[in-house]
């Protein structure tokens, strides 16, 4: 007999169903006791698959960028519905992938069924058991220049794995700080714009012969390794890492089935244009930031410019209320180039 996930907590408000397409995808249904809250939800059988998960503004931006509120802390106005679909939607990830630069804002960012909502903690576990999942989702951190923040947590969780991607040049960075816990070269140690998932690498000179790309995979040493997080590196020979590979490689080499990408913003948008995105759900905010020329806002695609015959376009799935959010669930159909 099935056991079913234990009955999730409800959030303060109930999710008002507005609009329910009919979705012909087969696969994985939501169990009940999560379905009787959220509705509906079937993750495709397609194998891998990548579905994101943002809040934004009334006017499609993602922080006020600036210091005290670079995190989008104040978009949900207090209403906590946003916070429990987050947890559920890690809940059912195989792999997490998040830039670097989310790292240095929010050091702390946990990546365990608890961290999120803490109050779902039991239920999610019991449906990832249920759905065949490991215990926790692997932690994925982008990194073109391999130097990420050393004291986030990510790092400190003996027993657990987690996955550097990195370039060419950053992978000796990425791999001296998997073997030893220190970064090759000066740290991280201010905090870009949100989403912009790295520092842009300083000019080198035309011609100038780029280093042997060590090899890929985990690198250990015992002594450093105690109490650390077991992390592997997976190194792309191009100036960015590129978001098909990546999934593929997540899905032959660590099993990631489900895969959720938070961002930043740029790494949603190079996943976006590489037709990376199968899946996205997003928070609508009635909060509006605004922007100006001395106060850059992000919104949640930035630096891609796609093409007006190119640009993606998403097909409207659902769409939930609670208190002022709108939360809405749209999939993607897979596009051909357009993006410069």
């Amino acid at each position: 007999m099935t056991t079913q996930a234990a009955g999730p907590k409800a959030p303060g408000f109930p999710f008002e169903q507005l609009f329910e397409a009919e979705d012909a995808a087969t696969g994985a249904a939501l169990p009940e006791p999560f379905a009787d809250v959220y509705g509906p939800w079937t993750l495709p059988a397609d194998e891998p698959y990548v579905y994101s998960n943002f809040i934004v503004s009334r006017d499609g931006r993602v922080s006020f960028n600036q210091p005290g509120a670079y995190l989008p802390d104040q978009l949900p106005v207090g209403i906590d519905n946003d916070r429990w679909l987050m947890a559920l939607l890690r809940g059912r990830a195989d792999a997490c992938v998040l830039g670097d630069a989310s790292l240095l804002i929010a050091p702390e960012v946990g990546f365990t069924v608890g961290s999120t909502e803490p109050a779902l903690a039991e239920p999610l576990a019991e449906l990832r058991r249920q759905e065949g999942l490991r215990p926790e989702m692997l932690p994925v951190i982008l990194s073109a220049s391999g130097r990420v923040r050393p004291d986030a947590d990510v790092w400190r969780r003996p027993g657990s794995k987690a996955v550097i991607a990195t370039t060419r040049r950053g992978a000796r960075a990425a791999i001296e700080f998997a073997s030893s816990g220190s970064p090759a070269g000066p740290a991280p140690d201010s905090v870009p714009e949100p989403g912009l998932s790295d520092p842009p690498a300083r000019p080198t000179r035309r011609g100038a012969q780029s280093p042997a790309t060590p090899p890929a995979g985990p690198a250990r040493d015992a002594s450093a390794q105690a109490g650390r997080t077991d992390i592997a590196v997976e190194v792309f020979d191009a100036d960015w890492v590129d978001p098909n590979e990546l999934v593929a490689r997540l899905h032959a080499k660590y099993g990631a089935r489900r895969i959720i990408c938070e961002g930043g913003p740029t790494v949603y948008a190079r996943f976006l244009a590489a037709g990376a995105i199968h899946e996205e759900f997003f928070t609508l905010s009635p909060l509006v930031i605004g922007a100006a020329p001395n106060a850059h806002r992000p919104t949640v695609v930035e630096g891609v410019a796609f093409q007006p015959e190119a640009a993606p376009v998403s097909q409207l799935i659902s769409v939930r209320k609670a208190g002022d959010l709108l939360f809405l669930r749209s999939r993607y159909k897979p596009i051909q180039g357009g993006a410069s």
